[in-house]
């Protein structure tokens, strides 16, 4: 049926003209919207109804579409997962299965990786590590493009700390290009950050401690010579903070850096921290770390230094200095004796010591109650 000239020249049709049209535009605009916002609801609906089915057939009913769901966009499943808290939900190897299912019905990790990508550069947090552990354990298919965004999200100060930690071991395990550059930085560099006061200039501070840690570290195994000058400037550092200079004397231990520890050593006049380095070189064990403590310890005799000594000898069992522990048994310090003894007896678990035995048989004639007791346990 035809609409005659005569209405479309009324007023009122040019208002139904004018509503219809309208309503073509709001639904061109808000079409999308709507379709977008029922397709999350779907993705976070079927991830919630497999968590909470109530039987093995309503829960592979789930299963089979979440994995039509990753099949198609597997960017957009890492989104429900997140925004549903479901990432850490899935009980141990049931995500690798469900990201191996999705590779099967998909016809290969093309529409796996692609997604990871496309996550790599969405606002997601988790499902942004889960992102970058899957390309982690596909190093030879990583895109040149995905290695500059995770250093990119390294090296960001507005993005989550355990994400740029995440990024970190990613890059270091593939042992991506420029990585050792920018684990370097992060271990020394000052950012600034606005205060609430915007007339006050921006604060100064390192960055997070828990990065720095795991950067140096990671720095130990990507370039031992970055490793070993920022190792050697931290230890030397009355600044550093505890956590820190316990890391970079581990990385000194794995760097087997004895000149790095023994000037530490050396320089340091904090007790606490003088212990660590003792106990870092005792792990060593080789001849130059004996050296360096021996004649540490020969210049500083007795007090806490050789306390930290022999409690890293009977915490490591480190062979080499059984000279200065029989030296301690006779020792009229109480103290050192049963540090000493400690010492033997972790030493004596190891493998025969029967140098000792001469010591301790005076001992158990003439020590204290708690010598005697801790000699005759010893289990020689």
């Amino acid at each position: 049926m035809g609409i005659s000239s005569r209405f479309l020249r009324t007023r009122f049709s040019h208002c139904v003209l004018f509503t219809i049209f309208l309503f073509l535009i709001l639904g061109a605009v808000a079409g999308p919207v709507v379709f977008e916002k029922a397709r999350q609801e779907a993705i976070k609906g079927a991830v919630r109804a497999y968590f909470s089915a109530s039987d093995s057939e309503e829960a592979q009913e789930a299963w089979t579409e979440l994995v039509e769901f990753g099949a198609e966009d597997f960017g957009f499943l890492l989104w429900g997962l997140e925004r549903t808290n479901a990432v850490f939900m899935f009980p141990p190897g049931k995500l690798k299965e469900l990201i191996g299912d999705i590779e099967k019905a998909a016809g290969g990790s093309e529409a796996v990786l692609d997604g990871c990508s496309r996550a790599l550069e969405s606002d997601l947090t988790v499902g942004k590590c889960l992102a970058m552990d899957i390309l982690a354990q596909s190093p030879g298919r990583v895109a040149p493009a995905d290695v500059e965004i995770m250093r990119a999200i390294l090296m960001d100060t507005k993005e989550h700390t355990f994400v740029r930690r995440k990024a970190a071991r990613v890059l270091a395990a593939l042992e991506a290009e420029g990585a050792g550059e920018d684990l370097l930085v992060i271990c020394s560099r000052v950012v600034e950050e606005k205060t609430d006061d915007e007339t006050e200039p921006p604060e100064s501070k390192p960055e997070p401690l828990s990065l720095r840690e795991l950067s140096l570290s990671l720095l130990t195994d990507l370039s031992s010579e970055k490793a070993k000058e920022e190792t050697a400037e931290t230890l030397s550092d009355p600044k550093a903070e505890y956590r820190l200079f316990l890391r970079a004397a581990d990385c000194a231990v794995r760097l087997k850096d004895t000149d790095v520890l023994s000037r530490a050593l050396q320089a340091e006049s904090d007790s606490k921290r003088k212990g660590v380095l003792l106990k870092a070189l005792l792990c060593l064990g080789d001849e130059a770390s004996r050296e360096a403590v021996e004649g540490f310890l020969g210049e500083r005799p007795g007090g806490k230094d050789l306390a930290s000594v022999l409690d890293g000898i009977a915490e490591t069992e480190r062979e080499g200095f059984e000279g200065l522990v029989k030296e301690i048994l006779t020792s009229p310090d109480k103290a050192a004796r049963l540090r000493a003894l400690r010492a033997v007896e972790r030493l004596c678990e190891k493998s025969a010591h029967p140098e000792f035995d001469s010591k301790l048989e005076e001992l158990l004639g003439a020590g204290t109650p708690e010598e005697t007791y801790l000699i005759e346990h010893m289990g020689r």
